[in-house]
């Protein structure tokens, strides 16, 4: 069966075969969480940060980091162990990641951008960017994009690997992609609330669209994560330089129904619109880029 039908079509397998997947990655993220404990405790203690509550980034930062640095050990001993090969994970070659990861940064920055002057324009964000030192947009404004284009390339690399690359193959030898788009983007939408506490269930339903639109832009790229990875880094990435650099804020004005609640986003339906907006236009256009390729 080549990767292609594996993705689109499934295959009618016992029931057993999709407990032994769930098995799989309930071990997978429970040696995870192991590994990183002895880590995170001291730091957890340092930064007065708890499970299930609210952090501020400068807490979760720090444990965030080495949690995701343990992720390509694990995931490496995981494929050794697989029959599969590295390809049915969604590696299909540095020339294809080379290509899709920065079309889909320039799609999701695109689409982000767009959304933001939107509430600019009807006065729902202002902007209070922080002074510089250098008189403006000089060298460390320039390092501060440089250093969070890093960040989300290297956090939403590892989610796109474990979620839409590892997590969803395990799951769709038995249920095929779509049903496994559904569990992978349920515990994929769970997990954050490690992060964000109680407030975090309003972003739920966001977060599963989300799962779900990066797993259609892993479908539609012939099965390779690239062009996943690509929208995903480029999404955290034009957050944090909304935050950082331009210092958008919240006016307040808008309501909240469209634009969501403060310091939650995926919340309203301008952000839904987005994640379905560039779903259809990544259906729409990647087939065409693949074609001139």
């Amino acid at each position: 069966m080549t990767i292609i039908r594996l993705l689109v079509v499934g295959q009618f397998v016992p029931f057993r075969v999709l407990v032994e997947a769930l098995g799989q990655i309930a071990l997978f993220l429970l040696v995870w969480i192991l590994l990183w404990l002895p880590i995170a405790i001291p730091l957890a203690l340092k930064l007065q940060w708890r499970p299930f509550q609210a952090s501020t980034p400068a807490q979760k930062l720090p444990l965030l980091i080495p949690l995701y640095l343990l992720a390509p050990i694990l995931l490496g001993f995981a494929v050794w162990r697989s029959p599969l090969p590295w390809s049915a994970y969604g590696w299909t070659g540095l020339h294809s990641c080379l290509i899709a990861v920065p079309l889909g940064l320039a799609i999701s920055v695109a689409g982000l951008t767009l959304v933001s002057v939107i509430r600019a324009q009807l006065g729902w964000v202002a902007w209070a960017p922080p002074e510089q030192g250098d008189g403006g947009m000089g060298w460390q404004t320039g390092a501060t994009v440089l250093g969070l284009l890093v960040l989300g390339l290297g956090l939403g690399g590892v989610e796109e690997w474990v979620f839409r690359g590892w997590m969803q193959t395990q799951l769709q030898v038995g249920l095929g992609v779509w049903g496994a788009a559904a569990i992978a983007s349920t515990i994929f939408a769970l997990a954050h609330l490690l992060w964000d506490g109680p407030v975090g269930w309003w972003q739920q339903p966001g977060l599963w669209l989300l799962g779900f639109v990066l797993v259609m832009a892993r479908w539609v790229d012939q099965g390779s994560i690239g062009l996943a990875w690509g929208l995903h880094s480029g999404w955290i990435w034009g957050l944090a330089c909304l935050d950082a650099v331009f210092g958008a804020t919240p006016t307040g004005q808008g309501p909240r129904w469209l634009v969501g609640r403060d310091q939650q986003p995926l919340t309203g339906l301008l952000d839904m619109g987005l994640l379905v907006g560039t779903g259809l236009l990544v259906i729409g256009l990647w087939p065409k880029v693949l074609n001139l390729l």
